[in-house]
């Protein structure tokens, strides 16, 4: 097989989206000679492949990701093999929509046309999506919801053959330790960055909605984080929220609660509903999210984006009994590394005949 160039700008080791590209990196360095090019990686997670690190250039968010755009575009044509890119990256052969259309998370968030067109970094990005979608050295888009592959599909009318689904899989730490929690806790868990996105207000005003016996454990960051603790304490919940802050994810995050909730406000497929379901814990998401691909007998709860829906969807999931939980579990098993290593194996044999 042909070598591959692997394109992410950044890794951060407790990024849902990272432990998704990790897993990418292991497979592709199995059936290839691998090669990451990046602008800054966390040394612990090099994988032991080859590093062509871009310089970073620019003062201002919007400059320094076009540059980085640039230069991977710039590597791309000169690069023998294939290039898979986790970033809208036009000239890429592979692209993965890790993190979704830019295009989409704009129309979800609401924010005014106007707006978009005077930021720099949102007109930038819209731009390279576009054009990586137009370029003709474009042979595969991989998603990991169905969600996302309509997306495409409507705003790009890429042929179907042209889009791959591969879900998010099962990491073998998720395998091995897994244990069955015998409590019945009324315990939420919130796992991620970007707390504005992934719904974290709305779970706030669902556990008003819940009362005094139920707590939230709250791990990420976030800019606007001292803004969110403000409004913890602003509605009484002090006492029932704990931020734990940026860590590394394990199972036993999820071991220690009934269920996980990510009302986001567009999520093309969390890489933390995975986790959960590997646990066992249902997981309460929004109808915005990938994760609405699975139904209740999977453990996915779909729900509207209001305190009193979702709290209604938490009381309904935590009643899931110990046979139904191991359901949610098994179902996801399914998605391993094998998984994983077939559907790339089977992209990658294709590519050159597109």
């Amino acid at each position: 097989m042909t070598e591959i160039c692997l394109i992410r700008r950044s890794f951060r080791f407790d990024g849902g989206a990272e432990r998704a590209v990790s897993s990418y990196i292991d497979i592709l360095r199995s059936i290839s000679r691998l090669t990451l090019y990046c602008e800054s990686w966390d040394l612990e997670n090099r994988h032991d492949v080859e590093l062509v690190m871009a310089s970073k250039k620019g003062w201002t968010r919007a400059s320094t990701y076009r540059n980085f755009i640039q230069a991977a575009c710039a590597h791309c044509a000169q690069y023998a093999g294939i290039s898979q890119a986790h970033e809208f990256v036009p000239g890429a052969n592979v692209l993965r929509l890790g993190d979704g259309l830019h295009s989409s998370w704009l129309q979800f968030s609401g924010m005014p046309q106007w707006k978009q067109f005077l930021d720099p970094f949102h007109r930038n990005k819209l731009r390279f999506e576009a054009e990586s979608f137009a370029s003709d050295q474009l042979k595969a888009v991989i998603v990991n919801s169905e969600m996302i592959g309509r997306e495409v599909h409507d705003l790009y009318n890429l042929p179907d053959e042209r889009t791959h689904l591969i879900r998010n899989i099962v990491r073998a730490d998720f395998k091995e330790r897994f244990r069955f929690s015998r409590e019945r806790n009324k315990k939420m868990i919130f796992v991620g960055s970007g707390w504005e996105r992934k719904g974290l207000r709305l779970v706030i005003e669902a556990l008003q909605v819940l009362g005094k016996d139920w707590s939230l454990s709250v791990y990420g960051g976030d800019k606007h984080e001292r803004r969110f603790k403000n409004l913890v304490n602003q509605s009484g919940l002090s006492s029932q929220v704990s931020f734990f802050g940026r860590l590394p994810v394990t199972p036993e995050m999820y071991q220690e609660a009934c269920v996980l909730v990510l009302p986001a406000i567009y999520e093309p497929f969390p890489n933390v509903a995975i986790e959960s379901l590997s646990q066992g814990v249902p997981v309460v998401s929004s109808v915005n999210s990938g994760t609405s691909d699975f139904v209740e007998e999977q453990g996915v709860w779909t729900t509207e984006l209001t305190g009193y829906a979702i709290a209604r969807s938490v009381l309904e999931s935590t009643q899931s009994s110990d046979s139904q939980r191991q359901l949610f579990r098994e179902h996801v098993l399914q998605f391993d590394e094998v998984y994983l290593k077939k559907r790339l194996t089977d992209i990658y044999s294709i590519i050159p005949n597109c």
